[in-house]
Parts: C-alpha cells; structure tokens; sequence
C-alpha cells in the first residue's frame, strides 16, 4: 500500500547513513508533539519500554520486506543499541520500526554495515509522535428509505442513514510496508455517534460506533433508525478521535434534515439529498476544492405517479471562527433521467488563504418546475465541517550540530561551524535558507554570530565556562532550531559544574514525569544532584541526576517549580524549571458485547455481558459499570471495580423483563464511566 502524505507531515528526521565500518548504533527515544498545522516539535521527553522491529528491503521504497533482521525491547531504559548484519543484506539497506501503544510509529532506512573500533555510533535521537489534535473528516451522508429509496421516508419503515468516515492520521514516513504485526499501530480508534432530533430539539435516537481506521483510510458506518412520528428531524453525525496517538480531538460533523411522512407522497414535489462530499478530506487554505452530490427531485401527483423535476441547488460556506461568508452560489440541476435514480452534482468553492481552521459548507435542494407551484415542496439541506490547514511545505531540518571545546583564552573562532553540513530541504535550496542566532546563554563569554548566511563565527572567550546557543534556519514560511554547546576550560583553576540538558516542562496526572539532568564540569569531577526546590514526593538520582515524580489529581492545572543543584564538592550550579500539569486522558472502553439471547418472552430474563478494556498506561480506579433499558425504565444496580494498566475484564447482569411489556424492539444501553467520562455501547432486543 502505498501511502500518501496528506492532512500531517509528519516530520522524519531520519537519515539514510551510507557508513563502511560501523554495525552497532545507540539510539535515544523521545516524544515528539505535531500540531494541526503539521509542525512538529521535538521534546526532551523520555520515552521508555518502547520496541524496535528492523527487516531487510526488497525494493526502493520498502514497499516489500525480506528477512528480519531484529526485534527488541528497550525495557525502563529510554534508549537501545541496534545491531545490523556485518554484511549489508541488501541494497535498499533496511526497514526499522520504532513503536509503542499510544504513538506514531517512526520508520527510517538506515544501512549500517561493517565493524568498527569506534561503535558503537551515535546516539541519535529519534522521536515517537503524538498529535496535539486529531479531526477525523465525515462526508457522503446518506439518509434513504431501505424499502423504496426515492421517495422520503415513511414511519414504520427502516431508515438507513450512512456516512463515511476518514482517519485523523495520514501515512508518512520512508516506508511504504507495513509489517502484519504493526497493523494496529497504523490505525485510529475513532468514535461515530448519530443523534437525530425532532423539530422541537428533543433527541429521539441516539447510537456511537467504535471503529478503527487505517492510517490514510476510511470506513463506511451504517445505522438504522425506525421513526415513529411524522415530522421534520434533524440527523447529525459526529466524530470523535479516541486513539491515544492524539492528546486532544477536534470534532467533525455532519448533519441532514430528514422529512418523515405518514404515507407515499402525494401532490406534492420533494427533493433527496444525499453524499455531499468533499474530493479533498484534508485542504489546504488557498486551495480550491469540489463539492459532489447527490440529488433526486420529483412531482408526486394525486396517484402517487412520481415525475422528475429539476433541482435548484444553493450553497454557502462559513468560516468558523470569524463569521466570515468565503463561498456562495447557486446551481439549477438538470431533472434525474427518472424518477429513482439520483442525479450527481458538483461545484467549487475557493478557501480564501486566511481562513485556516474549520470551515462549514451548507447545501440546499428544492425542487424547481412549474408543476410545483402551489403545492408544498419539500426541500432538504446538508451541512458538513471541514478544516483547512496551512499550506503544506517541507520544512527545513538543521539537527546534530557538534558541540565545541576551547581552552580560556584561545582566538576568535572563524567559519567554526558549516550550517549547510547540518541542514536539509526537499524543496528549498540551501542558499536560500536564512539563519539566525536565537538565543545565546552567555554572551558575558563568548558571542556567536552567522557569516555570509552560512558559517558560525564566535569572538574570543572572556573566561571560562559554558554557553549555549541556539540557531534558526528559515524557509520564510516554516523554521527549524538546534543547539549546541561551547566549552571554555580553564587553565588551572576550579570551575562550578553546569547543568547542560533542558528539561520537559509537561506533566500529566498519574502519569511518571521524568527528566535526566546532564552537568558539564570542565575538571571532570565527580558530580552530586540534588533538589532543592520541588514537590516533597519528587525523587533524583544523586548520581545520575535523573528525576522522577508522579503528580496526582490535586496537582492539575498547577505550575509546579523545580529547581536542581549539581555540585562538584566545592562549586555548584542551579537549574530552575516550571512544570504544569494536565488531566489524564482516559482510554477505557466496552469493546466487546455478548447477549445470550437477542429474543426473550416478556417475564423472562436474558443474560448481558461485555468486555471492559483499558488501553492507557494509567490504572483505572472506581469505575462503574450499569445496563439500562431505558423505554422500559429498568436499570441495572450499579457494579463499582479498578482496572489495571492494560487489563481487561467481563462485566454484566441479568435483565429482567416485566410481564406487561409489550412486543417489539428495545435499546440496551450500556454505560462505563467514572466521574470524568463516559463509554457507551448500544444493544437491542426482541421481546415477544
């Protein structure tokens, strides 16, 4: 499967390593944070107990894999050592898999090979993504009388109402092969929920399917609704993205009006519109796309003899945030060539390069002929969202610049430093890169500045110590950093250590914050951590300077400061930081039902049960678990339990049916909650 950058580049830092005498490579995990708008932010942020799955290519593209090569844990540890063959195996070098539950896969095409005194290489950085927001796109709403799809629907009758539902999250990456036992690391849990309300706002049927999409693709979800009253309704289907990959989600819509009649239509002209859709799910500001459709106008006469007609279609499209009108228009659509088969439609609509973000599209259609004048005519109106992104474009990477070490008291460094040894553009040349210094730690001893838009140039040391700078490369539109260090040693004297690493400033409820402190001392003495500002049950290493805390619910929403010494016996350095805490998102889910019997006899009972599964990294406490027959009003007592990180167990009860209940179908709502949020599953049974 080939699979096609779309709504999230996905930013891979990867590097195709062309090295004759290397075989063992140090690789350090960490969290990586892309935006709606496709930009990627790199973290400091461990992570650990991840997997690493490498196999041989067998073409250029990795789309066919050969032998595997290794498949290892890397335990509490956030980083691993990868061994390759000492012979390359093949030519396309080879495919490597970085995953874990809950992240964005990261794939490179590295192709190590040889033996070297000097392994192992590295360590180079690679990250495990998550999306800060995820929008799974909904379009191709189609709401159609099962028995007799031309005509509105009847009450009684079956309804099918289907929509089309397309993944939050794109493929990218260099590899087009997916290995079977990653299948769900490629793919989006997702929630689609429909509720249908009558003209006065009351909601009179409600149901949410859980489904999980492919990376880049999409599911058809179909319900079924049987209307009991005539009338005018409205039937919105919405998306939730569930999957851990995304911290946040942004919910899509799309909604229909629906006419209920009471029996076939007769003098009377209506219109059906279905699957209005859009051909591109993931736009860009700037870009034009098309709007299809589906449409069916008749003329019902006083025999229910059914003619086609044309259709006037209006269109509008709003930007979200600002109000503002961005498209409109209108469209008279030739009569259906007869009076059952729908007439496709299209038009385009222009999103203006300032209106990024959600957008609504708002389609009309009505029939237009004079054999409807005077008679009612029933119109229908479909709405849809959509979000335009920033204008895609690769943007320029500038990684792994070396750090550097000077003796107090040396020259004035000229050219130290190549940039375009340190960049890459797919789309840009590097001369027309621009770079700047963003920030230097400590111009007191040294200043760095860019030469000729290339090179790093930096005055003469004044002392000794430390400084760190950072430096930008902009393509104009999108920018990169990366820092790096000088050292200044002195000549004879002792120098206070330094703590060099940055630290996460992210925390989430009952989830381990941690963060390695690294210190520079020019004397390479040994060094001692310890905290001297902090929450009392943060713990460090002494040795290592790692930190660990866990905050807990009273701590969210608080900004938490932290400060770190590091000394070397006699001198000491201080970092200071501010963490703030988020709320936990809950992954717990009814993800499977059993009914032991779908028809029961009124008086009887019937046996219900489902499985209850948390996904999270974080254990569930006082969850509780109730059935609910709501037409009947019978409820179940309330069963109260923990769910262990990743466990998983069968909830149930049996339901009793009163006597007096009369025949027909009845929903069975199943509920899973605890005082932040709610998982629900939907049934139905038969009672005779």
């Amino acid at each position: 499967m080939k699979k096609i950058l779309l709504s999230i580049l996905l930013i891979f830092l990867f590097s195709i390593t062309a090295v004759s005498a290397a075989r063992t490579v140090d690789y350090v995990i960490r969290e990586g944070l892309v935006d709606e708008n496709s930009v990627l932010t790199t973290t400091t942020t461990p992570v650990t107990n991840f997997n690493v799955l490498g196999f041989t290519c067998l073409d250029s593209t990795c789309s066919n894999l050969g032998a595997q090569i290794f498949s290892v844990n890397s335990g509490v540890s956030d980083s691993i050592q990868l061994t390759y063959p000492t012979t390359l195996q093949s030519q396309f070098g080879y495919a490597v898999y970085f995953y874990k539950d809950g992240y964005i896969t990261w794939e490179q095409n590295p192709n190590w090979f040889g033996t070297d005194a000097t392994d192992p290489q590295g360590p180079f950085t690679k990250y495990l993504g998550k999306k800060t927001s995820c929008a799974a796109p909904i379009d191709s709403f189609e709401t159609v009388n099962v028995i007799q799809p031309n005509i509105p629907i009847i009450i009684t009758l079956d309804a099918s109402l289907d929509a089309t539902t397309y993944a939050a999250i794109q493929s990218s990456g260099p590899l087009d092969a997916i290995p079977a036992a990653l299948a769900d690391h490629y793919s989006v849990d997702t929630n689609v929920t429909l509720v249908i309300e009558d003209d006065q706002g009351n909601v009179v049927f409600t149901q949410v399917q859980q489904i999980t999409i492919p990376f880049s693709g999409s599911q058809r979800v179909e319900f079924t609704w049987v209307p009991a009253e005539i009338g005018e309704y409205l039937a919105t289907a919405t998306t939730d993205v569930t999957d851990g990959k995304c911290l946040t989600s942004q919910q899509q819509y799309v909604e229909k009006q629906i006419h209920v009649m009471d029996e076939v239509p007769q003098n009377v002209c209506y219109t059906l519109l279905n699957n209005v859709a859009l051909n591109d799910k993931f736009p860009t500001a700037g870009e034009t796309i098309t709007i299809t459709g589906e449409k069916i106008s008749n003329h019902a006469d006083e025999f229910s003899i059914l003619t086609p007609v044309d259709t006037l279609i209006n269109y509008y499209a709003v930007h979200r945030t600002s109000g503002a009108l961005i498209a409109s228009g209108s469209m008279l659509v030739q009569a259906n060539a007869n009076n059952f088969d729908p007439q496709p439609f299209s038009f385009n609509v222009a999103i203006p390069s300032t209106s990024t973000g959600f957008n609504d599209i708002i389609v009309t259609a009505g029939a237009s002929d004079v054999m409807c004048n005077g008679l009612n005519s029933l119109e229908e109106t479909s709405s849809l969202s959509l979000f335009a992104n920033l204008k895609p474009n690769t943007a320029p990477k500038l990684s792994n610049i070396p750090d550097i070490t000077v003796l107090e008291g040396s020259p004035a460094l000229d050219n130290v430093i190549d940039l375009h040894s340190f960049t890459a553009d797919t789309d840009t040349l590097l001369t027309d890169l621009r770079y700047s210094i963003v920030t230097q730690s400590n111009p007191s001893l040294i200043t760095c500045s860019i030469d000729s838009n290339r090179y790093v140039d930096c005055t003469a040391p004044i002392g000794s110590g430390y400084a760190q700078v950072t430096v930008q490369v902009s393509d104009l539109m999108f920018n990169d950093q990366d820092t790096f260090v000088i050292f200044v040693d002195p000549t004879g004297i002792n120098n206070a250590p330094a703590i060099i690493t940055t630290p996460g400033t992210i925390a989430v409820e009952d989830v381990t914050f941690r963060y390695d402190a690294d210190a520079h001392d020019p004397e390479d003495d040994i060094l001692t951590f310890s905290l001297v500002e902090g929450p009392v049950d943060m713990t460090i290493n002494s040795a290592t300077g790692e930190i660990e805390w866990t905050p807990d619910e009273d701590d969210i929403g608080d900004d938490v400061s932290v400060a770190i010494q590091v000394s070397d016996g006699s001198l000491t350095g201080l970092q200071f930081f501010i963490i703030r805490v988020f709320e936990f998102p809950h992954e717990f889910s009814l993800s499977t039902l059993h009914l032991n019997n779908k028809e029961v006899d009124a008086g009887d009972s019937f046996d219900i049960f489902s499985r209850v599964f948390n996904k999270a990294h974080h254990r569930e406490e006082n969850l509780r678990f109730q059935i609910i027959i709501p037409e009947l009003g019978i409820k179940s007592p309330i069963s109260r339990f923990n769910l262990g990180v990743q466990d998983t167990k069968w909830v149930g009860f049996t339901m009793n049916i009163p006597r007096s209940t009369e025949r027909g179908e009845y929903l069975v709502e199943l509920l899973l909650s605890n005082d932040e949020f709610t998982d629900r599953k939907l049934a139905s049974i038969e009672v005779n």
